[in-house]
């Protein structure tokens, strides 16, 4: 699908599965979206577990449920009419000990279909299995670019949950159908989410009238907590705190709190002086590394000094017939005969040699 629609600016959006989960077929749902694996293993003695289901022949008939249940999605955006259906459970295999299950291409994060869905997370929409806490969320999704609260009158919002002829008393609506859906909320979507009660006029004992839903980005509230506690172990070599603060978030969010930790330690060993430039060169880098993947790796039993430097020499003139005669490369060839681990980089490869021990050594291959 070369054309990107955001979700949040469609007109029309709905996704829903085909039929209802019981409860052992949900649990068994999120654990794949858990695992976020194209294809696994998982042994029935596991499966039971994860369904809470002692008898064989019941989870089997779990997997097999889950298995023809489908999610189906339409939308509108820009004036054009979208829709598709998959299954979570794209194949299964049972071997009488082994499950071999098949995910949906739709629900991996890498795939490029999920694309389409890059504005909200799409496990998030069929992890949820009440229909009024889809309705809500699904609501927050095409307007939570402009607001991070969301306003219903109760009329509009019992009409929302298809409750608009039940629960003449707000106590009793909230009792039976909100209190549910804000759990579901707060545990299976990214946000935390509460509601404040909107009533008419000042007294306490005066009728609700409207409920403001505040949504709170649980990533964000993270980030911002590990991002503290990183300027703090840095503190005594930080000058701008504004700007390294800044550096710290962004990295987070970008690469994940152990990346961000291990690279300020890194960076504090390279002493106190220019340490904020230190450390945004260090992410700089290690992003560049970690967002490509190594083209080429090597480990092997190394019996003669030279055989690394061919190889790493054969190799990159197959990708480009130029190294022949770059005498970078050339004179990094060299060096790796005589330095246990080097490091060689220019605009298009990077390679990295290292010997584990005297008789075993390999090299690595990134291109940017």
């Amino acid at each position: 699908m070369k054309e990107n629609f955001p979700l949040n600016t469609a007109e029309y959006l709905c996704i829903a599965f085909n039929k209802k989960l019981n409860k052992q077929e949900h649990r068994l749902l999120l654990y794949i979206l858990e695992r976020g694996e194209d294809g696994f293993y998982i042994s029935l003695e596991e499966l039971k577990s994860i369904t809470r289901v002692a008898n064989p022949q019941m989870n089997l008939k779990v997997v097999r449920g889950l298995s023809t249940k489908r999610v189906g999605y339409s939308l509108t955006v820009q004036g054009k009419n979208l829709e598709g259906e998959f299954s979570p459970v794209s194949s299964y295999f049972f071997d009488g000990e082994l499950f071999h299950l098949t995910t949906a291409r739709e629900l991996l994060p890498h795939h490029q279909f999920t694309l389409l869905f890059r504005e909200v997370h799409l496990p998030t929409f069929i992890k949820l299995r009440q229909r009024g806490t889809l309705k809500i969320y699904e609501r927050f999704v095409k307007t939570h670019m402009e607001s991070s609260k969301l306003t219903f009158d109760i009329d509009e919002l019992k009409a929302l949950l298809e409750v608009e002829d039940k629960y003449s008393r707000f106590y009793d609506f909230e009792k039976h159908v909100l209190k549910s859906i804000l759990d579901e909320l707060n545990s299976f979507t990214e946000y935390q989410v509460s509601y404040n009660k909107i009533k008419k006029g000042e007294g306490k004992t005066n009728r609700v009238i409207a409920l403001e839903f505040e949504f709170s980005n649980k990533e964000e509230i993270l980030a911002r907590e590990q991002t503290e506690e990183l300027v703090g172990v840095a503190r005594d070599r930080i000058k701008n705190f504004s700007n390294t603060w800044e550096l710290i978030y962004r990295s987070i969010k970008k690469n994940g709190f152990e990346f961000t930790r291990d690279t300020l330690k890194y960076s504090m060993g390279g002493g106190v002086k220019d340490f904020e430039a230190l450390l945004e060169k260090a992410i700089e880098e290690r992003t560049v590394l970690t967002l490509n993947k190594p083209v080429y790796e090597y480990t092997a039993l190394i019996d003669n000094p030279g055989k690394l430097s061919s190889l790493i020499y054969n190799k990159m003139i197959s990708y480009n017939l130029q190294y022949s005669l770059n005498i970078s490369f050339l004179n990094f060839i060299r060096k790796v005969k005589k330095i246990n681990s080097i490091t060689y980089k220019d605009s298009d490869y990077e390679i990295r040699v290292d010997y584990t021990d005297p008789s075993r050594g390999g090299f690595t291959i990134w291109k940017f």
